[in-house]
């Protein structure tokens, strides 16, 4: 009988042993899952800021947008229509427009910053005789303030006739997370004259 008792002694401590084991990896797996999070969290936080940024640039340097150009073209049909040089801000007239940039834009944006935005957006979309593509999109985070972004964007430019490389460079500051409050672009010029002078 002691016999038998001690074997189940000697078989115990094996087990117990494994059992303490299992407990100190759940720990450290506890403990690496966590930290694991909390890196992915610090990830996370960063890529807000990026993700509008980067989607701005996109709609921004690809295409031309054809809906974009669609609805300008019916409020520049309505304007010969109806006589006039302009239709003010609110106008019925300008409603789909506005919907649509909304749309597009709005929740890249804080309040002010889609404002600031919106007379500039689709700067480069004039006509459907091009089209262009973003290449490559760097986007740094300033050292010194965690709001401030500078960018250069690669952009494909493609005619019937010819194949241009352009780079636009430009910054923005995001005071919330994921929101841009300002975004600007440093005009290219040599893409403009490409474009503007592109006939119709």
């Amino acid at each position: 009988m002691d016999q038998i008792i001690n074997l189940k002694g000697k078989s115990l401590f094996p087990i117990l042993s494994l059992l303490v084991l299992c407990f100190v990896l759940a720990a450290c797996t506890n403990k690496t899952s966590e930290k694991e999070s909390n890196t992915l969290n610090e990830i996370s936080t960063g890529d807000g800021n990026l993700s509008a940024i980067t989607a701005v640039l996109e709609k921004e340097f690809n295409g031309p947008d054809k809906e974009y150009l669609r609805i300008t073209n019916d409020i520049e049909e309505n304007m010969i229509k109806d006589d006039v040089q302009t239709y003010e801000d609110g106008a019925p007239e300008l409603a789909v427009y506005e919907d649509y940039l909304e749309t597009t834009y709005g929740e890249y944006f804080t309040e002010n910053g889609y404002s600031s935005f919106k007379p500039f957006a689709f700067y480069y979309h004039s006509t459907n005789d091009y089209k262009m593509k973003t290449e490559n999109i760097e986007i740094d985070q300033s050292s010194t303030n965690k709001d401030y972004y500078s960018f250069v964007v690669q952009v494909n430019y493609q005619n019937d006739s010819e194949t241009k490389e352009y780079e636009i460079t430009g910054s923005a500051i995001c005071p919330e997370e994921g929101k841009i409050g300002k975004i600007s672009f440093d005009v290219n010029e040599d893409m403009t004259e490409q474009i503007m002078n592109k006939p119709n």
